[in-house]
């Protein structure tokens, strides 16, 4: 038998580790979400039911309340149906109902440079530079972004942790990036991506987060947050470096170690990030 469009019910979806961009816009009802999809799919407003796993939202409490009060943040909206359906109800709703998604953020080209410890001024200090793309925004975002700080081995030996090769004091708050390379070091022209590093870095051996700021179609600011990105030399193909470990060998009170450079070989693809959550 042939079901009719009052007997769908829509089901809002939550994270669940596949991140999409919102349907609604946070200051939208329950009750306004429902209209929207009235008018979308011609589904009656009092047919609809509004769920998610474990809770209910309440319909005249807006989504910004309900997630105040514990309840997930609502994502995205599909049509289930309770009853066999025909292709044509099928077609219908589905072209009804938006879907919007996110996609992986990519790091075409990176580099990073770790000095060998010697407080020998300006040269003493770790550099990480690289170029992000994404096309979660309309249209696409891009930027460049880079930071420099200064070695951790000045008086290593009287430190905890004592002259390793790696650096201790890496930052690891979010860094906003640039809009573009003419731009760069300057202190405004901020674009929409950030990045975050995590203890400890090595040139070849380090974690890294990014996140963009992505307007959605009402015009409300979102944040997409990557995974935690694992960058390794373990592949000359993918990361190549040089590192020179002829000074790996600390001397008293200055605490050389090994120095280098790496980067992103030509010809490839760079890094792929994937997405972890959309923030509102």
């Amino acid at each position: 038998m042939a079901t009719t469009l009052a007997s769908f019910r829509v089901n809002v979806k939550l994270p669940n580790g596949k991140t999409v961009a919102p349907y609604a816009a946070s200051s939208d009802t329950i009750m306004g979400l429902k209209s929207q999809i009235q008018l979308l799919s011609g589904i009656p407003a009092v047919d609809l039911l509004v769920l998610y796993p474990g809770a209910y939202c309440k319909d005249d409490r807006t989504l910004a309340q309900n997630t105040k009060e514990g309840h997930p943040r609502i994502q995205h909206v599909s049509t289930i149906p309770q009853q066999p359906f025909t292709f044509y109800n099928f077609l219908l709703i589905t072209m009804a109902v938006f879907y919007p998604t996110t996609s992986s953020f990519h790091i075409p080209w990176l580099t990073s440079h770790q000095p060998n410890g010697t407080p020998s001024g300006s040269t003493n200090f770790y550099n990480l530079i690289f170029n992000i793309t994404s096309p979660n925004a309309s249209p696409a975002q891009s930027g460049y972004c880079g930071v420099s700080w200064s070695d951790n081995l000045r008086d290593c030996h009287y430190r905890a942790e004592g002259c390793v090769p790696y650096s201790t004091e890496v930052p690891t708050k979010w860094i906003e990036c640039w809009t573009n390379q003419s731009v760069a070091w300057s202190v405004g022209n901020r674009g929409a991506f950030s990045f975050k590093l995590a203890p400890y870095f090595g040139i070849g051996n380090f974690s890294i987060e990014v996140q963009e700021k992505v307007p959605d179609r009402n015009g409300v600011d979102a944040t997409v947050v990557s995974n935690p990105y694992l960058i390794t030399n373990t592949s000359a193909a993918v990361f190549a470096c040089d590192i020179l470990e002829s000074e790996s060998s600390p001397s008293w009170g200055v605490g050389q170690h090994a120095r280098g450079d790496c980067k992103t070989p030509a010809g490839t693809d760079g890094f792929f990030i994937s997405v972890a959550e959309t923030l509102y």
